[in-house]
């Protein structure tokens, strides 16, 4: 539905919000639900949205990959933001993210499980100490998960 309150964060004088406690929008609630479709995701993407839904999209595992390459060129703060999560992003879209201008793409590469090793490693090494911090702690999380991975297998 195209209605402009629904992209309107969600607020009440009381408190009803139950799990909503950032009082996001009833769209962005869709968009972070883990029973969301790719259909729905793809389009909610290409309908009326606001830059914090499509950030929230492209973060979406589910999102289909004809979606994010829409936004693989993109400088925009909240786009690069949201690619930087998501898992299925190609190793050279990652790389181009790691340079980016803006910290909070950096930073939410550190997030991402699927940021490959040599790609934290170059964060690790970022001019802003907390970035680095972070990033060297993803490595860490990477080398425990592979340490615990044979354990599973057998």
């Amino acid at each position: 539905m195209p209605d402009p309150d629904l992209f309107e964060p969600l607020g009440s004088l009381w408190d009803v919000k139950l799990d909503n406690r950032k009082c996001l929008s009833a769209m962005r609630l869709v968009v972070r639900n883990p029973n969301v479709g790719a259909m729905t995701l793809a389009r909610l993407a290409d309908g009326p949205r606001s830059d914090a839904v499509i950030s929230d999209i492209l973060a979406n595992p589910k999102t289909p990959l004809t979606v994010l390459q829409r936004n693989f060129d993109s400088t925009d703060v909240l786009i690069e933001s949201g690619l930087a999560l998501n898992p299925n992003l190609p190793v050279a879209v990652m790389e181009r993210l790691s340079e980016s201008k803006y910290l909070y793409t950096r930073f939410n590469l550190t997030y991402n499980a699927a940021t490959p090793r040599v790609i934290l490693e170059k964060l690790a090494r970022d001019s802003d100490p907390t970035l680095a911090t972070h990033a060297e702690q993803a490595i860490e999380r990477q080398v425990s998960r592979k340490q615990r991975a044979p354990e599973h297998s057998q």
